[in-house]
């Protein structure tokens, strides 16, 4: 699996955040790019879940490449400008990769968390975590991961976290996948993260499903 790019132009105002267009002036796009391998980033293994910072300098992703410390670790690969050439891929270190598989990595809008999903250490499948650092450019600085707690994980498997971050309310929804119970798929659930009234644990508010579809 490769990661490839490719870019349309609109009003986006930076991840978790969509520009609010006037009433009678719908959102203009453009058509899409031709997709450029990402030859410096990619290996001869899996390399899935990309996730860029909002400065766009920063590529995040899981990859099953050989030289780690498990089946599936958390990779980063940076670039100096928007238009210079991505750098060779560094694993994040033991704090994160472990021998377990952690995967689909999310930051946070000011850099200093990291979600994402591992497979051991939880609830049951994949449980979802959170590791922060004080210095926003340094990825070797996470601390030791937290799991997110019952308020998001269950027995099941959750994965995919994305943020949504509303400055004007200080509220911050985490969206990801959950599959609840064996006779479901995993659907798309989104809870309200308290982060400022307990940074360490950051519990779930409420947790509700968006968007699924079962079995039966």
């Amino acid at each position: 699996m490769l990661l490839l790019i490719s870019i349309s132009l609109c009003g986006v105002a930076g991840p978790g955040k969509l520009s609010q267009p006037a009433v009678d002036d719908p959102p203009q796009w453009s058509a899409w790019s031709t997709p450029v391998n990402l030859a410096a980033v990619n290996s001869d293994a899996g390399d899935p879940g990309p996730f860029i910072s909002k400065d766009g300098l920063s590529l995040y992703f899981g990859s099953s490449r050989s030289g780690g410390y498990g089946g599936i670790d958390i990779y980063v690969s940076h670039r100096a400008s928007l238009d210079a050439p991505w750098e060779s891929s560094q694993n994040l270190g033991s704090t994160i990769s472990t021998t377990c598989n952690e995967q689909t990595p999310t930051l946070s809008v000011d850099g200093h968390s990291l979600y994402f999903a591992r497979d051991c250490g939880g609830f049951g499948g994949q449980d979802l975590f959170v590791s922060r650092r004080h210095n926003m450019r340094d990825d070797f600085g996470w601390q030791l991961p937290v799991n997110l707690g019952s308020g998001v994980n269950t027995a099941a498997n959750e994965s995919s976290p994305a943020l949504f971050e509303d400055e004007e309310s200080g509220i911050t929804t985490l969206c990801f996948s959950s599959g609840v119970t064996v006779y479901t798929l995993e659907n798309i659930h989104a809870c309200t993260l308290q982060v400022e009234q307990n940074p360490e644990n950051i519990p779930c508010i409420s947790r509700s499903s968006i968007w699924g579809r079962s079995y039966t």
